[in-house]
């Protein structure tokens, strides 16, 4: 048996004018069914690459923006000092989609949680994250390839990567600009 490509000038050659119809419509609803198959397989890869932070307007992992952290289950907080701490939750998932971080830390002011930081190592994990960031936010408000910053301004939240090369490593910082540019956060809970 030989294979050949289809070539509508052999087809026209080959097959009488009824034959020819009915194989070209009968390819029509093939095609339609093999497209609908490969979008159904793209839109279920898509579901598996879910957004790694989603709606950041209102909190980060579920943690909304202004939030006591001491009140969050499972965070560990560590005092930085003038009002400040950091925490770790050590149940958190450390990925953003399917790229690995070697730790997540949330920030506090005042006990109030405003900002977080994704860490992670290696140059290739940095250029998928700027990747998936994109994907998700656009083009940076800012951009200085050669320092390898980048910034955007989703919704009320500035989101900055920042790659250090010489120590490969980098860190993805989410802030929530009303708590994170104000020294007041109002009454404490």
């Amino acid at each position: 048996m030989m294979i050949r490509s289809y070539r509508p000038e052999r087809a026209d050659a080959s097959l009488g004018p009824k034959k020819q119809f009915k194989i070209a419509g009968l390819c029509r609803p093939l095609n339609a069914l093999f497209v609908l198959a490969v979008c159904g397989h793209i839109m279920a890869a898509g579901c598996a690459h879910a957004p790694a932070t989603g709606d950041v307007s209102s909190g980060f992992r579920g943690i909304p923006w202004g939030t006591l952290l001491a009140q969050v289950p499972s965070m560990e907080l560590m005092d930085q000092g003038y009002g400040r701490a950091l925490g770790q939750r050590p149940d958190d998932v450390l990925t953003f989609g399917k790229i690995p971080l070697q730790k997540i830390t949330y920030e506090s002011r005042e006990g109030r949680f405003f900002a977080a930081t994704l860490h992670f190592l290696g140059e290739d994990n940095y250029t998928a994250i700027l990747r998936r960031i994109q994907d998700e936010h656009g083009t940076p408000k800012i951009a200085h390839a050669y320092a390898n910053v980048y910034v955007w301004h989703p919704d009320q939240v500035s989101l900055s990567l920042r790659y250090y090369r010489s120590e490969g490593r980098g860190e993805a910082r989410y802030a929530y600009l009303p708590l994170a540019l104000s020294g007041q956060f109002g009454e404490s809970d």
